[in-house]
């Protein structure tokens, strides 16, 4: 889901007409985008237990959530890096502040070899 969010924001960014989109608009942009991500799955979640019975929830961390969500945005823009270079620096810092065992939790999930079909599929 992240990853879409971040090519949809980068498709949005590339074909808005007038001056350039400042860094500080972008990043506020997808603080948004990640919050918004986090909202849909609690929402569909609730959806599928009360409309359908479906026992499910949601208990993944939010710290790996948000982890997933900065990996996600610092994948997908870090291969437009000359566009996007003060958000990605931004983001990136964001990463590193994450505890290491969040990490070391999150590393098959992020392995670009386990989910990479989608950036390697897709051209933008």
């Amino acid at each position: 889901m992240h990853l879409l969010a971040a090519m949809k924001l980068h498709c949005y960014v590339t074909n808005v007409k007038g001056p350039p989109i400042r860094n500080a608009v972008l990043s506020a942009a997808i603080e948004r985008g990640m919050s918004y991500c986090r909202y849909l799955i609690r929402s569909r979640i609730a959806t599928a237990r009360e409309r359908w019975g479906i026992p499910c929830g949601f208990t993944v961390p939010q710290q790996h959530v948000k982890y997933l969500a900065v990996h996600a945005f610092v994948r997908v823009l870090r291969r437009k890096h000359q566009r996007y270079a003060a958000v990605l620096t931004r983001l990136e810092a964001q990463l590193q502040d994450f505890p290491v065992r969040v990490a070391r939790a999150l590393a098959g999930v992020v392995d670009g070899q386990r989910s990479a079909v989608l950036l390697q599929e897709v051209v933008f």
